[in-house]
C-alpha cells in the first residue's frame, strides 16, 4: 500500500519533498504545507501524533458509490431513518410521534457528513438524501450499527437538526470501514 510520501512528483506535477502533510482531525482534510519539510518532523496537535491521509483506493470509492446510489437500499434506509428519528422524538418529548424526514436535511447532513463528492455532479437534494439513507439501511443490514445506535445519534438536536444524522453517516461509514 502506498503512503502519502509515495506520490511521484509526476502524478502531481509538483516537488513532493517540499510538501508537509499531515490530518487534521478538527476539520477532517489533509494538510498541506510547501515549507520545506524536516523530515523527522511530525505532525501534532495536542501532543498526539496523527497519521498521514492515504489518496482514497479506487476499491474504496467504487464500493461507497455503489451503496450511496443503491436504491432498493435507499428505500429500506428511508423506512429505517423515519422509525429511528420518530422513536428518538418519542423518547424525547413522552409523546408518540410518527415523522417523515425531510429529503433536505437529510442532503444537508449528507452534504457535512462529506458524501456528497461520492455521488454524480447533477443529482438534486432527493438522491443525495437517497444515498445517506442507502449507506445507513446498509450499515444496519451488515449488523454494523444497532436499532439503539441510531437512535441514540438521532436525539433532537434544537439548534442543528442535521447535527445527529452527520454523525449517524460519520458512524456508519467508520463501521462498514468507509471512512478512510
Amino acid at each position: 500500500m502506498a503512503s502519502a510520501g509515495d506520490i511521484s512528483a509526476e502524478q502531481h506535477h509538483l516537488d513532493t519533498s517540499k510538501i508537509r502533510r499531515g490530518y487534521n482531525p478538527e476539520t477532517g482534510r489533509c494538510l498541506q504545507s510547501t515549507d520545506p519539510v524536516d523530515p523527522d518532523l511530525k505532525l501534532s496537535q495536542a501532543g498526539k501524533s496523527h497519521r498521514l491521509t492515504i489518496p482514497e483506493s479506487t476499491a474504496h470509492v467504487e464500493r461507497l458509490t455503489k451503496i450511496l446510489r443503491d436504491r432498493k437500499l435507499a428505500q429500506f434506509g428511508d423506512s429505517l431513518l423515519n422509525f429511528s428519528y420518530s422513536l428518538a422524538v418519542t423518547r424525547t418529548t413522552k409523546q408518540p410521534v410518527g415523522i417523515k424526514v425531510k429529503d433536505k436535511l437529510l442532503a444537508n447532513a449528507a452534504t457535512k457528513a462529506g458524501l456528497r463528492k461520492y455521488l454524480p455532479r447533477r443529482v438534486d437534494a432527493g438522491d443525495v438524501a437517497n444515498g445517506l439513507e442507502a449507506l445507513v439501511g446498509e450499515a444496519w443490514l451488515l449488523e454494523k450499527v444497532t436499532l439503539e445506535e441510531i437512535v441514540a445519534c438521532l436525539v433532537p438536536d434544537e439548534i442543528d437538526q442535521s447535527k445527529g444524522f452527520v454523525s449517524l453517516a460519520q458512524l456508519a461509514l467508520e463501521r462498514l470501514g468507509l471512512d478512510k
